[in-house]
């Protein structure tokens, strides 16, 4: 079983992003982000991106409707209702209900598929991991199924996601 990897754009230069990605034997980024745009930092834009990974030989695959951050399905959120906040939403998850939406598993299934054939990497634009649906949800979930889930950092260096899988509602904190 191959390792699945995360990684968070922030604020890096596009050439230090792919070389933190070519490090880790990276070669398809699997973008989970629900807006793939960013005004600050363009060159994270969906199409701008997936033009410079085609030019580093990384293949891009945009995933972030099924598996993005800011979730559309009010059901699948405690007291069935999308929570104002835009920080911190993923306290307001309701994870069973989320866990068996089919497009979710058709996301994460979609990664693992992808993981046969690619050294993948999560893509978002959260830098800190601990801060990030990446690991909040995806990276929970695939650990759950028995994955190694690996952070890539700024550094380039990775950290292992780790959990305390519980049987009931997965709380984050």
């Amino acid at each position: 079983m191959n390792s699945i990897y995360t990684v968070g754009h922030s604020n890096l230069h596009i050439d230090h992003f792919i070389g933190i990605i070519k490090k880790n034997n990276v070669n398809m980024i699997i973008d989970i982000r629900s807006v793939p745009f960013s005004r600050f930092y363009p060159q994270f834009n969906k199409e701008r991106l997936a033009q410079s990974l085609n030019l580093a030989n990384v293949a891009y695959v945009f995933e972030g409707d099924r598996l993005g951050g800011r979730i559309k399905d009010k059901d699948c959120f405690l007291g069935k209702q999308i929570p104002e906040r835009k920080n911190k939403i993923t306290e307001f998850v309701d994870y069973n209900e989320l866990l068996q939406r089919e497009w979710f598993i058709q996301g994460i299934n979609s990664i693992i598929e992808l993981s046969k054939e690619y050294c993948v990497s999560i893509l978002c634009s959260e830098e800190q991991p601990l801060r990030c649906h990446r690991n909040l949800l995806v990276a929970r979930y695939l650990v759950g199924l028995g994955y190694q889930v690996l952070h890539i950092r700024k550094s380039g260096e990775t950290e292992e996601a780790a959990f305390e899988l519980q049987q009931e509602q997965m709380r984050l904190f």
